[in-house]
């Protein structure tokens, strides 16, 4: 279980006391190295799967992003169509 944000909504909210609220807060805090160790749990439990379904694991320092990048395009050139997507694609491609 990914550790998520927590959705409530502010009408009920507020009709809830601010002990109550306060309550919410503190256990939706607490919770969340609960929820890091499950979710770090189940991506070990996930990669241990693939590599034994036979997929191999390229640590990104051995990732030759310049190759990647040309390989990819014209995957994003097809599917990127918007203006948002095409944004979207050029930010991960300029992450360090």
């Amino acid at each position: 279980m990914p550790p998520e944000v927590v959705v409530f909504s502010k009408k009920t909210w507020d009709t809830l006391s601010k002990e109550e609220q306060a309550a919410l807060r503190k256990a939706a805090k607490d919770s969340v190295q609960y929820y890091v160790k499950l979710w770090e749990a189940k991506e070990k439990e996930a990669k241990a799967a693939v590599i034994k379904g036979g997929a191999k694991i390229t640590p990104a320092s051995e990732i030759d992003r310049k190759s990647f990048v040309e390989v990819e395009k014209p995957v994003w050139d097809k599917f990127a169509n918007t203006p948002e997507l095409k944004s979207l694609v050029q930010e991960i491609v300029n992450t360090k």
